[in-house]
């Protein structure tokens, strides 16, 4: 008798070990799981998966412990010790248990993170989403995919993964991410406040494909704004970000605008080129609502793009205590970047016998694109090119 139950505790000892009754099947990490990007990392840690098995086919993931994330500051507060416990049907497989904790998981970040109630103020007013349509099925879709290693067609969608997500890019050697400042040309007697954007320029210069990325609410009339409208308390100037040909803009600041313009010349990604790509060639500009002079300007929205090529863990700097300036916001990107090449394109208006003019219409540039003085400017410097 002795015997036989001794024998009996053995087998059901074993039986539950190995997970036939309701005993955790696994006691590994997320990462033993998952295709497990640094963003989600930042945010859950690396939790420990208790997996049980339940007859009736119940499936449930609950996860003991997340992190903090805020938009403009990054993540905080990631926890060291987390769980996260999954229920599955009986006969459920490794890849569907898998697919589990990858759909709960996701749906977590997505809220915590991607969502819109996620954005800050700033980013509220701005109207900034994505720089590709982002819901929250697109977002399960994505992460269900790439969590698990399973591949995904569009190319673009893949880009925004990677990029947001904190994975390893590809260097694209052939081209810069050129951050710009203009200022109106006092001669020297002082400098303007600015204007901030940016552009993708090829080495060597593309004459139609390099293209700038402007964000402005854009001014019809020669003469500068009153003070009324430049603080625009009628609500009609309507701050956007749309794209134009790098040098046909060049040449409308420099030669008709009485400006000169300060070029610094950083690293892009294969990926970044991608989602700017994809937006340049929606031809839609981006709608931001009425401009506002301190936190509703041309550094605002500049930034706000500039952040949605960058990791969700390495947000766009500030612009400014008490207001988005257009110089601070090219510098503190620029110095994030050692020894990044920069150049200026002069002013030519007085040169050229004409008015300036404070319109903002690009006008195409002569004799042409390549035959220019900014494209010829950009052109001579072996740093660039």
């Amino acid at each position: 008798m002795t015997v036989l139950r001794f024998t009996t505790f053995i087998f059901f000892g074993l039986l539950f070990s190995n997970g036939h009754l309701a005993g955790s099947v696994r006691a590994e990490t997320v990462e033993d799981w998952l295709e497990y990007p640094p963003a989600f990392q930042l945010l859950f840690g690396n939790p420990e998966v208790r997996v049980k098995r339940h007859p009736i086919g119940v499936e449930t993931v609950s996860l003991s412990k997340t992190g903090v994330f805020t938009a403009g500051k990054g993540f905080d507060k990631t926890p060291t010790r987390s769980v996260i416990r999954v229920t599955a049907g009986a006969t459920a497989s490794d890849a569907e248990v898998r697919s589990l904790i990858a759909k709960g998981l996701a749906n977590r970040f997505f809220s915590k993170v991607v969502s819109q109630s996620a954005r800050n103020w700033n980013e509220k007013k701005l109207n900034m989403d994505e720089l590709v349509e982002m819901n929250r099925g697109i977002f399960l879709d994505l992460a269900g995919k790439r969590l698990t290693g399973v591949p995904v067609a569009d190319p673009v969608l893949n880009a925004w993964w990677d990029v947001r997500m904190g994975n390893r890019l590809k260097p694209r050697r052939d081209h810069h991410l050129v951050i710009i400042n203009i200022h109106y040309d006092y001669k020297g007697e002082k400098e303007s406040a600015g204007h901030f954007c940016f552009a993708l320029r090829e080495r060597g210069g593309d004459p139609d494909g390099d293209v700038l990325f402007d964000f402005r609410a854009p001014w019809r009339e020669d003469r500068v704004p009153r003070v009324t409208e430049a603080v625009n308390i009628h609500n009609r100037l309507k701050l956007k970000a749309f794209t134009e040909n790098l040098y046909d803009w060049i040449y409308t600041q420099t030669e008709y605008r009485n400006c000169y313009v300060n070029l610094w010349f950083l690293p892009v990604m294969e990926e970044q080129k991608i989602l700017l790509d994809n937006f340049a060639a929606s031809g839609e500009p981006h709608q931001a609502g009425s401009f506002r002079v301190f936190r509703k300007n041309c550094a605002s929205l500049g930034l706000r793009f500039y952040g949605r090529i960058q990791a969700f863990s390495n947000p766009a700097p500030h612009g400014g205590l008490f207001s988005d300036m257009p110089v601070l916001a090219a510098a503190r990107i620029v110095d994030q970047f050692e020894n990044a090449p920069m150049l200026v394109v002069p002013n030519l208006t007085d040169k050229r016998g004409r008015t300036p003019t404070a319109r903002s219409k690009v006008r195409q540039a002569l004799p042409s694109r390549a035959g220019s003085p900014g494209f010829k400017i950009l052109a001579a410097e072996p740093e660039v090119n």
